[in-house]
């Protein structure tokens, strides 16, 4: 019975040092792909950027879940330079087409509406009408009625 015993717990012993020494390299192997992948979110993103610079579109809605991969990241536009932040602090950066007026900045968690003015994209303000049904953010008497969906309130 002892010898039993003993083989048992050998067997777990061996089967610990097997795990630890596979789990290192996995860890690592992941850790480099995800850093890949945050490279190429950034560059999905700055595409992103590049279409509805192209585009006829006016307004773009950009929901931190959607391109930020990973919370407690952040996704930062100034000028031609999209940078995309990691939680360790890891910047991953690429290149738009996209003229800016100001920088934008948003977490994982943030919402932000860009549009066009005068030959650039900026942000706009979160007064914007964005469905027909009475759901408004700017609250004026004018998004009351549904005559009017969509309106802009750029300058209020």
């Amino acid at each position: 019975m002892m010898e039993f015993t003993m083989s048992r717990i050998l067997l777990i012993l061996c089967g610990a040092i097997l795990l630890t020494a596979i789990a290192a390299p996995t860890a690592e192997y992941f850790e480099d792909r995800n850093c890949q992948n945050m490279d190429d979110c950034a560059e999905s993103t700055a595409e992103m950027l590049n279409v509805f610079w192209y585009s006829d579109i006016d307004i773009l809605t950009v929901d931190g879940y959607e391109v930020i991969p990973c919370g407690g990241g952040s996704l930062r536009v100034s000028g031609h330079v999209v940078t995309l932040t990691d939680p360790d602090g890891t910047e991953h950066t690429a290149i738009t087409d996209a003229e800016f007026a100001s920088d934008i900045a948003i977490g994982r968690d943030d919402s932000v509406i860009i549009g066009r003015g005068d030959g650039v994209l900026m942000q706009l303000s979160p007064r914007y009408c964005v469905r027909p049904f009475r759901i408004c953010l700017c609250l004026l008497c004018c998004c009351i009625s549904m005559s009017r969906p969509g309106h802009f309130h750029q300058f209020l």
